[in-house]
């Protein structure tokens, strides 16, 4: 006697369907996905913001009446375009597909949707740093919070002043600064060490000035473990409420520029780029994993300099008239910072043809 199965007729288990996806629907769930996020070795942040993209496509796909195959990628990718998204933005959903893909393949799943599609190119960053003086204008000026519900928030300045404080003199990112914790300061040598970077590559921070002593009053009596920026509820501070911050202090100490928190780490490295010329070490402040990144963002930036420094060529300085020789010299001392210190006493004095060099310590 034939034995009845309960099998429906058509049915196909999904991890042996090879040659079609069904239309509005994944073959994994986000748990699924966050585990295999976990064990790539992400951050924390960015399994969140992967989980959030997987989100938003399988509902796309299912709105759409779509099944998942490279041409449904086309189109996602061609309707945020459409829709102005920048092409970081798209390149954020292309990051988390591709770990989708990575995911599928695991699970014996067809998972080639993925293989004709790179990520789109790179703008190069038209943003403007703030200068020197507007950097300095920036940490002097205060700003005051009123109690909220009850809850004390007098110290709340202080907070924010410290993590711009913390980023313009050490160039980290503002999650790298708003998760760390206190084990990770070590205020009396100016550093602290990074675990949790984009790169997932630990490095070291260095720091000095008026900003080690905010730190000691942030951290006073308070376990090791805990993270040294907390707001108001002893919690992480979220970056929008340090980015309107930001925005109050800059408004107010008189600076236009458009204001975001990424913008203090970019005023980091322009300022000591344009000072050293130094790509290398850049990048190695800012811990890029590639020196491409840092040499995308900040050399196309510095087409004068380049263009003076092409002048200094043995068999180009020789056409060069003996006022403009003078006038690459005056340039390279003003740019050694001495007329920016305060403790010095700087002039360099450019007349007709001779260029006259002085520099005295000030006594305190």
């Amino acid at each position: 006697m034939k034995q009845k199965t309960n099998i429906k007729k058509g049915f196909s288990h999904p991890q042996l369907t090879s040659s079609r996806f069904p239309k509005g629907s994944m073959l994994i769930n986000t748990e699924e996905y966050k585990k295999h996020l976990t064990v790539k070795g992400l951050s924390p942040k960015s399994i969140k913001t992967y989980v959030a993209r997987f989100v938003i496509f399988e509902n796309w796909l299912k709105t759409n009446n779509k099944e998942l195959s490279s041409r449904s990628v086309e189109d996602f990718i061609y309707e945020k375009k459409n829709k102005g998204y920048s092409n970081a933005g798209i390149n954020s959903y292309i990051q988390a597909l591709n770990y989708i893909a990575k995911c599928y393949k695991s699970y014996g799943h067809k998972s080639d949707f993925m293989d004709d599609i790179s990520c789109l190119p790179k703008k190069k960053s038209d943003r403007i740093a703030l200068s020197l003086d507007e950097a300095i204008s920036l940490i002097n000026t205060p700003l005051s919070y009123k109690n909220r519900n009850g809850v004390d928030c007098s110290n709340l300045d202080l907070i924010y002043l410290t993590i711009t404080e913390f980023i313009l003199l050490t160039g980290c990112r503002y999650h790298e600064a708003s998760s760390l914790k206190i084990t990770q300061l070590d205020i009396n040598r100016g550093t602290a060490f990074l675990t949790d970077t984009k790169t997932r590559e630990p490095r070291y921070l260095f720091f000095d000035g008026i900003v080690k002593d905010h730190l000691k009053d942030l951290i006073s009596a308070r376990s090791y473990e805990d993270l040294v920026f907390v707001n108001s509820k002893n919690s992480e501070i979220h970056s929008g409420d340090f980015w309107n911050n930001l925005k109050q202090r800059a408004k107010k100490a008189g600076i236009t520029k458009k204001m975001h928190p990424h913008l203090l780490r970019h005023t980091y490295a322009t300022l000591y780029y344009k000072k050293t010329h130094d790509i290398h070490m850049v990048s190695k402040l800012l811990g890029h994993k590639d020196i491409k990144t840092t040499s995308d963002t900040y050399v196309h930036t510095d087409f004068e300099e380049i263009q003076r420094a092409s002048k200094l060529h043995p068999l180009m300085s020789r056409y060069l008239p003996i006022e403009d020789v003078l006038q690459d010299y005056k340039s390279t001392f003003d740019n050694l910072g001495a007329k920016d210190d305060i403790r010095l006493d700087y002039r360099a004095d450019l007349m007709g043809k001779e260029l006259i060099i002085r520099v005295k310590a000030i006594e305190a």
